[in-house]
């Protein structure tokens, strides 16, 4: 067995390696989402019209308020 062992230090690592990019990149984004990583309301109103939770009418609607 030529180096058989090797699998079992490298999966551990790589595992680690693709969580602490995740961890990076979310930290990254929390960064562009507004004052201390909290969404701004028209942030959030656009996602939600995005993913369709509200149609256009009620984004209108909440975009006028939202001044």
């Amino acid at each position: 067995m030529d180096g058989g062992f090797g699998w079992i230090f490298m999966t551990p690592l790589t595992v680690m390696v693709i969580a602490l990019l995740g961890a990076f990149r979310q930290i990254q984004d929390d960064r562009h989402d507004g004052v201390a990583g909290k969404p701004r309301a028209r942030e959030i109103l656009d996602r939600r019209y995005a993913r369709g939770e509200i149609d256009a009418e009620e984004f209108q609607r909440k975009r006028g308020v939202e001044r």
